[in-house]
C-alpha cells in the first residue's frame, strides 16, 4: 500500500488521463513481482466548472451517483486489480454531474457489514446517500459509515471508506 501511494503521489500531478495513470502504476506493481500484495483504486480528476468527474476504475467498487431527484445509479466501469498482471489498460469515463448531485466512492467493507447472514448491501448504501445528502460532505461520510458499522454484529470487521463528492 505504502509503495502504491507513493507512486501515485509521484505521478497525480502528470497530465495523462487517469486511465493511463493507472496503467503506468499498474506495471510499476507489477514490477516488484508481489502478485498477492493487489491494489483496488479508482482515480478521479475533478473538472468543477464543467461540473465532470474524469476517472478510471481498477477493481474498486463501482460508484453510487445520486441525482438531484434522488434517483441512484452506479457507475459500472472498471478493470483488473493494479499490481497483477503487465499491460493492463484503464478506459477513462467522463460522468457529467448537475448541480445537487452526489458521487460516493467506497470500499466493499462498507457493504459487507453483516447483521446475521444478511449484508449492509448496496440497496441500504443508496437509501443512506439519498437520506443524507442535504448534509455537508464530511458529515454525510461519518453518518452513513456510522450506520454501516452500526449494521455490523457478527464476524470480523473489513475496513470501511467512503469519499463523497457533492456537486453545489
Amino acid at each position: 500500500l505504502a509503495s502504491a501511494q507513493a507512486h501515485l503521489r509521484a505521478r497525480a500531478d502528470e497530465t495523462v488521463s487517469p486511465g493511463a495513470l493507472l496503467a503506468r502504476l499498474n506495471d510499476e506493481l507489477v514490477a516488484l513481482h508481489q502478485p498477492e500484495k493487489f491494489v483496488c483504486l479508482a482515480f478521479a480528476r475533478l473538472d468543477a466548472q464543467r461540473r465532470t468527474l474524469t476517472w478510471a476504475n481498477a477493481g474498486l467498487n463501482p460508484p453510487l451517483v445520486v441525482s438531484p431527484d434522488g434517483a441512484v445509479h452506479e457507475l459500472e466501469h472498471g478493470g483488473l486489480i493494479l499490481g497483477v498482471a503487465p499491460g493492463q489498460t484503464y478506459h477513462d469515463l467522463e460522468t457529467h454531474c448537475p448541480r445537487g448531485s452526489v458521487v460516493a466512492f467506497y470500499t466493499d467493507g462498507v457493504t459487507d457489514s453483516l447483521s446475521g447472514d444478511e449484508p449492509y448491501g448496496v440497496e441500504r448504501l443508496a437509501e443512506a446517500l439519498v437520506r443524507h445528502r442535504g448534509l455537508r460532505a464530511a458529515r454525510m461520510v461519518d453518518r452513513v459509515l456510522d450506520e454501516s458499522a452500526a449494521w455490523h454484529r457478527d464476524g470480523p470487521a473489513d475496513d470501511r471508506t467512503l469519499s463523497i463528492i457533492k456537486f453545489l
